[in-house]
């Protein structure tokens, strides 16, 4: 019984933060799902961004999505590689495999990038090997040309549910080398392209 108790509240974090996220991606999903055309602007200015480094990366696919996992059809088929934990969600293919995605959502009139994420075994070639620069470029460009969004936000890395709680067991040194990773991979994107840390949650930029 005991083992059970110390189970539950180790676990208790993570199972609060996934209701929590669950419920925002509820929210913020069903309000994307009246802003197709705004999604839509936005996945060319992603795409350009992509091909301004590789011409023959020229596929963007999205989808909304109202809760946290791999989306899927009505027949309970996954239509996609990537586990999400965003209600609005882009993946870049290249010769018809997926390669990278970024999940965001709309909070008024900042554009927030939640997720930076690639598709375990995907090969990605060296031209675009700083994809997640290139999502966010995108996402700048996209702002500085819409009146209704005069921000970009790139959450924090220890934000993010996997922070803390990535797949599997890892050792100490396994752990220190996820999360260097993902603080590289959020916060330093987010350093390098000029964004300001004005929150402990998230980066913010204004065009």
């Amino acid at each position: 019984m005991f083992v059970y108790t110390v189970a539950f509240f180790a676990t208790l974090p993570l199972r609060v933060g996934i209701i929590w996220r669950n419920f925002q991606c509820w929210r913020f999903g069903k309000a994307a799902r009246k802003q197709e055309d705004r999604i839509y602007e936005l996945s060319k200015h992603v795409l350009n961004s992509f091909i301004s480094e590789d011409k023959t990366i020229n596929y963007i696919e999205y989808h909304s999505q109202f809760s946290l996992g791999y989306p899927t059809k009505e027949n309970g088929e996954r239509f996609s590689e990537i586990c999400w934990e965003a209600p609005i969600c882009f993946t870049i293919f290249h010769n018809d495999k997926s390669l990278v995605g970024m999940g965001l959502e709309f909070r008024g009139s900042a554009l927030c990038i939640w997720q930076l994420q690639g598709v375990r075994g995907a090969k990605v070639p060296e031209t675009i090997r700083k994809w997640p620069a290139l999502f966010v470029e995108g996402a700048k460009k996209f702002a500085s040309e819409t009146k209704e969004i005069r921000s970009v936000r790139v959450y924090a890395a220890d934000q993010r549910i996997s922070y803390r709680f990535p797949e599997g067991d890892l050792s100490e040194a396994d752990m220190c080398r996820h999360q260097r990773n993902l603080r590289r991979r959020y916060d330093g994107t987010a350093r390098q392209q000029g964004f300001k840390k004005v929150s402990k949650r998230y980066w913010e930029w204004k065009g």
